[in-house]
This record gives C-alpha cells, sequence and structure tokens, in this order.
C-alpha cells in the first residue's frame, strides 16, 4: 500500500484500513477530502480535518502543521516629535517611538522593494 498525493491509507488499532483521498475529481481541487471505511464514504472539507489535527497534535507537531516562512530582517527604531496645536497645551512636544521592519537580502544587505 503506496502513499500518493491522491490517495492516502491510515491504519487503525482494530486493523482496518481507512483510506484518504484528495483531488479525486476536477471540481474539489484540495478543498475536500473523501474518506472510505469499510466501503463508505465520507466527504469532509479540508479545514475540518486541520482542525483535528492541531487538536490531537503535541506542541511540536502543531507547529509542523502550520507553515512559516522566516524572513531575517533589520529593525529600524525611530523617534518622531509632533508640535501640538490643541486639546493638549499649545506648542507643547509629543515624541512617539516607531519602529519598523526591513526585508534583509540573502547577502544580509536591505532588500529592495
Amino acid at each position: 500500500m503506496k502513499c500518493t498525493p491522491e490517495k492516502m491509507f491510515l491504519p487503525t488499532i482494530d486493523s482496518t484500513i481507512v483510506e484518504v483521498f484528495c483531488n479525486w475529481n476536477d471540481k474539489v481541487k484540495g478543498e475536500y477530502l473523501k474518506i472510505s471505511v469499510d466501503g463508505k464514504n465520507f466527504i469532509t472539507p479540508r479545514s475540518a480535518f486541520l482542525k483535528v489535527a492541531m487538536i490531537v497534535a503535541n506542541k511540536e507537531e502543531q507547529v509542523d502543521l502550520v507553515p512559516t516562512k522566516s524572513i531575517p530582517v533589520r529593525v529600524f527604531e525611530k523617534r518622531v516629535t509632533v508640535k501640538l496645536k490643541k486639546n493638549m497645551r499649545m506648542g507643547e512636544l509629543l515624541t512617539i517611538p516607531v519602529s519598523f521592519s526591513v526585508p534583509l537580502n540573502k547577502n544580509g544587505d536591505l532588500a529592495v522593494l
């Protein structure tokens, strides 16, 4: 029983084989899974299957289930000063700390956006 991207086999405690099909026709294209148990077919949204996987997964497995992409960034911090005209004392200066992240390219230089 070889697993392919379209069909997987899940063993159970009582040695029943559960077949899980994805992309079994052009109308579903990864949105639904067809689960076959003892000749009975069940169609479920892929999102429901993923919710179950998240519930039963431990912390490390949950991290693996969530796709992430790591991008190195350089954080710039600056203080912006605003001269107030109303609601506080007129002429009072308000200093606001501002920070923003800029992605870096492979060489560690600032990436061109």
